[in-house]
């Protein structure tokens, strides 16, 4: 019998999924973070796992709430590391990644 010792949420098992292929794939530890962009202010899944016959596995990661940081915008936006951080760790598909700087340049042409 699997007892589900963590959040079930289907975003928790999914970072779980991931992480652990990651692993299996690049045989290295493998660090995973959530950065949460929705509106629910108690929704913040940060862990999933189970036991199954005395065995335990399990993943515990960290999280960042966009609406947490409704009421300091000005700083992080003037953060020009945070920006490159997450240009450096949010790669995307070539069509993707075009596209995105297509609407960047027009939304700084405003």
């Amino acid at each position: 019998m699997t007892r589900h010792i963590v959040s079930l949420s289907d975003f928790a098992h999914r970072l779980f999924t991931y992480n652990y292929r990651f692993y299996d794939r690049f045989a290295t530890p493998i660090a995973s973070l959530a950065v949460l962009a929705d509106e629910s202010e108690g929704r913040k899944p940060d862990r999933y796992g189970f036991d199954v016959l005395g065995c335990r596995h399990r993943l515990e990661f960290p999280v960042v709430k966009l609406l947490d940081y409704a009421e300091r915008v000005e700083p992080l936006e003037s953060d020009h590391k945070l920006f490159a951080v997450l240009d450096w760790r949010m790669r995307l598909p070539e069509g993707l990644e075009d596209q995105l700087w297509r609407d960047i340049e027009q939304i700084e042409g405003r």
